[in-house]
């Protein structure tokens, strides 16, 4: 099975971009003496590293010292968390790109790159775990179900976040899933990068407004976008003006349009929150709890 580069060998620091010394001087100069600009544009071609800068950019401007554990490199929970402490995170965010690169992507499983070790630590320091759920199944798949199940019960002091609503895009990735899901009791979700009106909607109606959150990948949001989703299979797709994020041919997600009046995807999350309040007759304060009140209260449980 073909794996794409950059799931593996993507940096994930200023020090590991190669080849762009000069970018990188300026960049970490501005960051450190908070002269970052209002806006950057990376030009260059293809492979030069624009997307990786630009990542590696908005993660340094969005650091306080109080974010998330990304790269777990390190196997040992005692690791985990001696890397937890220097860095000063309140967690752990793993990615897909931290378990073993022979596991076929549609194969991989919660435990391949969140392993016990891991949540072990996790739950000893009663660490925030914001989890991006694998599998082409997304939320409804049973084996993704039957691992958040296991995570909530094996470990009751992990603050967990299902991020994005676990990838529910469309209807059909919910399938059956808030009828287990609603039967726990510390979940957290969050619906930043989901603009699915029926995921928001369903994920209220099974846990309620104090268990859902926005603002987790707010620099994914920041892209001018907006979703389709084919109203038979599910099948999404982010329609992008034409040219402002290169060449997209290779990402069947991604649909480009000349239309001159394309959103933000933060934009278009918060019009689908606005929908869902609307059709549950959310009241201002259920509103304010999802969009500040959860995230604010939970930080404050862990600091």
């Amino acid at each position: 099975m073909y794996t794409a580069l950059y799931r593996t060998e993507r940096p994930e620091t200023f020090d590991e971009i190669l080849g762009q010394e000069h970018i990188v001087k300026i960049l970490k100069n501005q960051v450190a003496t908070g002269t970052v600009g209002h806006a950057y544009l990376f030009a260059g071609t293809r492979g030069t590293g624009k997307t990786s800068t630009a990542r590696i950019l908005a993660k340094a401007v969005n650091c306080t010292g109080e974010g998330y554990l990304t790269r777990l490199a390190v196997s040992e929970g005692e690791e985990v968390e001696r890397e937890v402490r220097k860095y000063g995170c309140l967690g752990l965010k793993p990615y897909l790109t931290n378990c073993p690169p022979y596991i076929p992507p549609n194969e991989i499983r919660i435990f391949d790159f969140l392993p016990p070790e891991h949540l072990e630590a996790a739950d000893r320091n009663g660490w925030i775990v914001m989890l991006h759920i694998p599998r082409s199944g997304r939320l409804r798949d049973p084996v993704n179900l039957a691992q958040l199940l296991e995570i909530e019960k094996r470990y009751p002091n992990i603050k967990l976040i299902v991020a994005h609503i676990g990838r529910a895009y469309s209807k059909q990735d919910i399938g059956d899933a808030f009828d287990l899901l609603g039967r726990t009791e510390r979940m957290l979700f969050d619906f930043t990068a989901n603009l699915c009106d029926d995921a928001i909607r369903a994920c209220i109606k099974a846990v309620g407004c104090g268990r859902l959150m926005f603002g987790s990948d707010m620099p994914i949001a920041i892209m001018r976008m907006y979703r389709i989703t084919d109203p038979v299979t599910g099948f999404y797709r982010n329609v992008v003006p034409r040219g402002l994020y290169g060449d997209v041919s290779g990402d069947p997600h991604m649909l480009e349009s000349d239309e001159t009046n394309i959103t933000l995807m933060i934009y278009e999350q918060l019009r689908a929150l606005k929908r869902v309040a609307a059709n549950l007759h959310l009241t201002d304060a259920q509103i304010e709890k999802i969009l500040y009140g959860n995230a604010k209260d939970l930080l404050e449980s862990v600091k």
